[in-house]
């Protein structure tokens, strides 16, 4: 009886990851050069949550007039299809894929300063990739990978609105962009539409594997952005001659 019980017990500690729930959360600190300073915003995904208000994980349905200008006003826009919901917190739900995206909106009034920092906690292996940049993909302000960085200082107060992108991975296995001498460098990892390979000569043929050992793309190539559109999302292999590396397809 005993080993039957220290047998159940041995296979639930063993399984347990299986089971457990994909809950994460950061919290962002600003500060102006003034020296007001605001920590009450929280973004992350939860289990427990949905892409609604969840007043039960702290996210508040705040009044949809124009908020107050103190020194300085910080808040998120909650995902609900407007922009006219915000909150302190924005907590998105765990998606089915092992991996997904979010993007969440920031809005920061700096008072009377003329420049701010934003800082975060280190981002471990639960994000494959995180961004923070303006809202104005064209004026190309400012763009700061969260995952090699804790803060951003922004020297521009008419750039209020600020987009937050994190690619989350369930799995657990920290996606590493490797820079050795003898590994493939594929940026952005996670990629969406094009790759960038570094620290490979060219030219040379680039060939592409799904999980399951299928080629999916064999191809020249002579240096430049690499096509990965076509492919479905998952994990693909990525072989240049006789070097190996992954990355993840969004």
């Amino acid at each position: 009886m005993k080993k039957n019980i220290l047998l159940l017990l041995l296979l639930l500690v063993g399984f347990s990851p299986l089971f457990s729930q994909f809950n994460w959360q950061t919290e962002l600190k600003i500060k102006n050069n003034l020296g007001f300073s605001v920590d009450s915003l929280y973004i992350g995904a939860k289990q427990d949550a949905t892409d609604g208000l969840d007043l039960l994980l702290g996210e508040e349905d705040l009044p949809t007039m124009e908020p107050p200008q103190p020194d300085l006003f910080c808040f998120l826009y909650l995902k609900n299809g407007n922009e006219t919901l915000w909150s302190y917190r924005d907590f998105r739900s765990v998606k089915t894929e092992n991996n997904f995206k979010e993007e969440y909106k920031l809005y920061v009034n700096y008072g009377a300063g003329t420049a701010i920092d934003i800082s975060w906690d280190v981002l471990g292996s639960e994000i494959d990739s995180a961004y923070i940049e303006d809202i104005f993909p064209d004026v190309d302000i400012f763009r700061v990978d969260m995952k090699k960085n804790q803060t951003v200082h922004i020297e521009n107060h008419y750039s209020k609105d600020h987009i937050i992108t994190i690619w989350y991975n369930k799995s657990g296995s920290d996606v590493v962009e490797n820079t050795e001498k003898n590994d493939i460098f594929v940026y952005p990892n996670p990629a969406e539409d094009n790759i960038l390979l570094k620290n490979v000569p060219t030219p040379g043929i680039v060939k592409i594997y799904n999980e399951f050992g299928t080629c999916v793309i064999n191809t020249d190539y002579i240096g430049g952005r690499l096509n990965v559109s076509t492919l479905s999302a998952g994990v693909y292999f990525i072989k240049f001659n006789d070097r190996i590396s992954r990355f993840i397809k969004l």
